[in-house]
């Protein structure tokens, strides 16, 4: 029998999770603290979230905009300061509302999508940072613009005034990932 309340494994879940993160770090001559950790919460519900948010995680990761609207609102009552990335690809006809919820969107790929979130975003004054999407493996089955496209959606993205933070890439899985 444990006597561990939900808050208490997460905190020790969470621990560990940095601590690995910190080792990793070091192996690199960097600092733990270089690294943000973004936990995806993507089909857990708010009580399942919570004990989490209660140990001190801040920054998470949904990638479906309905489902993020459905939990994160009352959550971010609660919790001002919980950072909310948008991980997944993001339809153009959800712009809108990812402007709205999201703190930071992971997948802007497409010439269509920064159009609808250019509009987005000029219509609530909110700009939205966001990473480049980019299909480095070229394979069908991922999002992300194409590698040749990747500088003309940056410089378009800039002249709609959209803040690029980065370059969002997944490696296709049979390489290795580091130079």
């Amino acid at each position: 029998m444990t006597t561990d309340t939900p808050v208490d494994d997460a905190a020790l879940r969470l621990a560990a999770v940095r601590e690995a993160m910190d080792r990793a770090a070091r192996l690199t001559d960097r600092s733990g603290d270089d690294i943000r950790l973004i936990a995806v919460s993507k089909t857990h519900d708010a009580p399942a979230i919570r004990p989490l948010i209660e140990a001190g995680q801040r920054v998470f990761g949904e990638n479906r905009v309905q489902e993020s609207q459905d939990k994160w609102p009352a959550l971010r009552d609660e919790w001002p300061d919980v950072e909310l990335h948008l991980v997944g690809q993001l339809q153009s006809n959800k712009a809108t509302e990812a402007v709205a919820l999201f703190d930071v969107i992971h997948g802007l790929d497409r010439p269509s999508l920064l159009t609808a979130l250019a509009k987005a975003m000029n219509a609530t004054g909110k700009r939205i940072p966001c990473f480049i999407q980019v299909n480095i493996g070229a394979e069908e089955q991922k999002g992300g613009c194409a590698i040749a496209d990747t500088p003309a959606l940056i410089a378009a993205a800039r002249d709609a005034d959209i803040p690029v933070l980065g370059l969002m890439c997944v490696p296709p899985a049979e390489l290795e990932p580091a130079p």
